[in-house]
Parts: structure tokens; C-alpha cells; sequence
């Protein structure tokens, strides 16, 4: 099956992820369409802007679609009247999601469009219609050995949006803990490429996510921290629970971030058991290894309902 991925800027990664998942598990011929870069700069395949005709002529042959977020509206391709031909899936994320929940329920109404969703689109999962869970994904072969200093411990912090993050508060807690432990390090990561950025967690001890502004689970950065075997904090919310009652991110608070870094900190033994859950949990649950057989029997089945 001839599967195209129409990525308009690849979040977390997922769309890169699936691609080369595809490729390399399974007996699709993917390709993947990137449509915005960013200084994440994830792997990519076409980048539109300057492959234009070749991306068209991928489109004209594909058997199915994979739509990541929204559909790119382009000038010099009449995207939607593809779609409308060919059978797709579209992966939500959750600002997009939050941000049209009201037409992504009128186009489930009108077209039975299959939605995709993550623990980050909680809270408007039931209200865009009917919609299939799968986790996101890691590929183990791009992740760095964990090599942290025996001598410091080290605490990450990579976000991607400070507001939504709970940067400010993690900061601030973080000046707190090292003037009671003065080997501890903060380690604000920004702007920097994911691989980069990975690298980097891989040097540390501790990685925080977030807070939960918003009833969104844990995210990539929790996945990531414990693919690397490390203890990922961050506010799991009840939500979240319910797909994954015994996932092993210490589940944080306002009010209870500062001890559980510090028990963290004081306790190597419990710092490297909880880390070891982690990599177990990742390697079952979020291994591309695992979800490209979910996303394999999707596709067949979309492809099946269209016939």
C-alpha cells in the first residue's frame, strides 16, 4: 500500500516516527510530506516548498492517507478534492484540537472522518465524535545512552511553551532545592533540535514535564525522559490513568513538586528503580515497534470501509 504522511509541521515528532515505522516493520511504501520546519528539525522525507512537483506527483499515487493536525490548504494542489477521492486518517494533537474541536465534529458528521487522538487531546476527545486511541511513539534507535555525572545530579526542564509548561513555577522550585543540595543542576533546555535536546536529557537524572494547565497527561518529554531510563515527573491527571493506570511518571502537584524532587534526589535507589519502570513501561507501551501494528491495522481497515 502506497501511504502518504502530510505532516504541516511534524509535532513531537510523530509523523517521522510512523514513517520510517512503516518503512522499516511493515510492507507499506510510505512517504512523508512536511510542509513548515522548525528548530526541532525532525528527520523528514519531502519537504514541500522545495519539491513541490514530486510531492504532487506522491499524492496523484497514494492508496491512503495520513494527516497529521490539520489539512494544509495549498494553492497549487487541490488537496481536498484527494482526499475526498482516497480514504484518510487524521492524527490530532491537542492544541489543534482544543482550538477546532466544532469542525472536526461537523466533518465526522458529514464525512465519518477516523480520528486519531493522544492523551494530549483530553478533555475534547468526546467532543469531536468518535475517535481511536494510540500512544505516541518512540524509535529506540534514535535515543543516546544515559550517561549522567556520578557527581551531580541533574534536573531537566525542555519546554517547547513556558505557560503551558509550568516553567516559571518549576524554576522557581528548583532555586529552593539547590540551596538545600547544592550538587543539584538545573537544566533549562530551549530551542535547542531534538536530537539536541535528547543528547542532552540523556546527561541528566531527573526530567520534569509539566503541570497540567490542561488535562493533558504526560507528553513527549515524559515518554523521552523514561525511554532514556530516567524518572520523568509531571501531572498525570485522572484522565490519563484511565489508558494507563500503572505508568510509572512520578505524578506531581503544585504543592508536591518540591519533595518529590528532593526524595528523588536523596535516594539513588529509588531514583534508579523508578527509571527502570520507566524503560519498561516505553519499550510496551510506546515503542514504534509496538504502535506501527496498531496503525497497520487501521490503515487495512479504513481502506477496507472504502471500498
Amino acid at each position: 500500500m502506497n501511504i502518504v504522511l502530510l505532516s504541516y509541521t511534524d509535532i513531537a515528532g510523530q509523523s517521522s516516527i510512523l514513517w520510517r515505522g512503516l518503512n522499516d516493520y511493515t510492507d507499506h511504501n510510505a512517504r512523508l510530506i512536511t510542509f513548515k520546519r522548525n528548530y526541532l528539525a525532525y528527520k523528514e522525507d519531502i519537504y514541500y516548498p522545495e519539491r513541490k512537483n514530486e510531492a504532487h506527483d506522491i499524492m496523484d499515487k497514494a492508496d491512503l492517507f495520513h494527516v497529521s493536525a490539520g489539512i494544509p490548504q495549498l494553492e497549487d494542489y487541490d488537496l481536498n478534492q484527494r482526499l475526498a477521492e482516497r480514504p484518510y486518517v487524521q492524527e490530532l494533537h491537542g492544541f489543534y484540537a482544543r482550538k477546532n474541536w466544532k469542525m472536526l465534529l461537523s466533518r465526522w458528521f458529514k464525512n465519518g472522518t477516523i480520528y486519531v487522538t493522544h492523551l494530549s487531546t483530553q478533555g475534547v476527545r468526546e467532543k469531536i465524535g468518535f475517535s481511536i486511541y494510540i500512544p505516541r511513539s518512540v524509535d529506540f534507535r534514535d535515543f543516546p545512552k544515559h550517561n549522567a555525572n556520578p557527581d551531580t545530579i541533574r534536573v531537566c526542564h525542555c519546554p517547547t511553551n513556558r505557560s503551558l509548561k509550568s516553567t516559571t513555577f518549576f524554576l522557581r522550585t528548583m532555586k529552593e532545592v539547590e540551596k538545600k543540595h547544592p550538587s543539584v543542576e538545573t537544566v533549562l533546555v530551549e530551542k535547542n533540535s531534538w536530537k539536541e535536546c535528547l543528547k542532552i536529557k540523556a546527561s541528566c537524572d531527573l526530567v520534569f514535564d509539566h503541570l497540567g494547565k490542561v488535562e493533558q497527561g504526560y507528553g513527549m518529554n515524559s515518554i523521552e525522559a523514561m525511554a532514556l531510563g530516567i524518572p520523568a515527573l509531571c501531572h498525570m491527571g485522572n484522565y490519563a490513568s484511565i489508558y494507563h493506570h500503572d505508568c510509572p511518571v512520578v505524578n506531581v502537584s503544585h504543592q508536591d513538586l518540591m519533595r518529590n524532587i528532593i526524595e528523588l534526589i536523596e535516594h539513588d535507589d529509588l531514583r534508579k528503580r523508578v527509571g527502570r519502570q520507566g524503560l519498561k513501561f516505553v519499550k510496551r507501551v510506546h515503542d514504534i515497534k509496538i504502535n506501527v501494528k496498531k496503525w497497520n491495522a487501521l490503515f487495512h481497515y479504513v481502506l477496507n470501509q472504502k471500498k
